[in-house]
């Protein structure tokens, strides 16, 4: 049976801690009992992880919630790509509301909708915690934001046939993989061997987003990584994420963030 975190509007939620782990292949996770929960994102690679008897391989774009009491630990080493981001908040406690109360479910195992927009958050306490600005109440609402974007998470269609979700995985790997190289719905569908519009369909209902609405998400959010360091220029990012012109990346980029490339650069780099 699934497991589910069951958090509602009247919930008070207290973070601990936030990082960015990049393995360069060495090392395993530890075998430990935390008294926090722990969610986890996979940035790249996969994480190959169980608690108590129950095992996960979690992919690049997928997230991993670890409950408290329960002991976890990785059944393999971390394979040189491997980065994840991982967050620590103790179990909620309700507080006291009048009238009624909505219900945000965070399952376990997740593909949220917004990989690009929970990586950015998890960087915001990042950022704000080494720099000593990071308020307890400005934690608890980072880690509540990222909870809802897990919860706002891609549900398979159980109706949809076994062969057409792993079609639609394949797809999703595909652009993980190779995002930066001139892709369409039409290249990926020749790739697999497939019909386009049955591809685009199948894509849609898995993961609740068309193929070239992903492709652009994985292209902006490495566009916003190159751009947050300040060691690229706007031209340069375009050419190395994909983009076929500056002003198609300008395009995609104010759609997908509110501004442009130019204003989100200075934004970083003016810190």
């Amino acid at each position: 049976m699934e497991r589910v975190l069951r958090l509602d509007t009247a919930t008070v939620l207290k973070a601990l801690t936030c990082g960015l782990h990049v393995a360069h292949g060495r090392g395993i996770h530890g075998n430990v009992v935390e008294e926090t929960f722990e969610l986890m994102f996979v940035r790249q690679g996969c994480l190959y992880i169980r608690e108590e008897n129950r095992e996960f391989a979690v992919e690049a774009g997928q997230t991993l919630l670890l409950w408290p009491g329960r002991r976890h630990a990785g059944t393999r080493p971390y394979g040189k790509d491997l980065q994840f981001y991982w967050a620590h908040f103790f179990p909620p406690e309700p507080a006291s509301a009048k009238g009624p109360t909505q219900v945000l479910k965070v399952p376990q195992l997740a593909t949220p909708r917004r990989p690009d927009r929970l990586a950015e958050t998890y960087q915001r306490f990042i950022n704000d915690e080494h720099e000593g600005r990071l308020h307890p109440m400005a934690a608890g609402a980072l880690m509540i934001e990222m909870l809802c974007d897990v919860a706002d998470s891609s549900r398979l269609d159980p109706d949809i046939h076994t062969s057409t979700v792993a079609l639609a995985a394949r797809a999703k790997k595909l652009v993980d993989q190779r995002f930066r190289e001139p892709l369409s719905t039409s290249t990926i569908a020749g790739l697999l061997r497939c019909n386009p519009d049955y591809l685009g369909r199948v894509f849609r209902s898995a993961y609740g987003s068309t193929l070239v609405g992903y492709l652009h998400r994985c292209r902006v959010q490495e566009a916003r990584r190159r751009l947050a360091s300040g060691e690229w220029n706007v031209e340069e990012v375009a050419s190395e994420c994909g983009f076929g012109t500056v002003g198609h990346f300008r395009n995609v980029f104010r759609r997908h963030t509110g501004m442009s490339p130019g204003a989100f650069k200075r934004l970083y780099t003016s810190l």
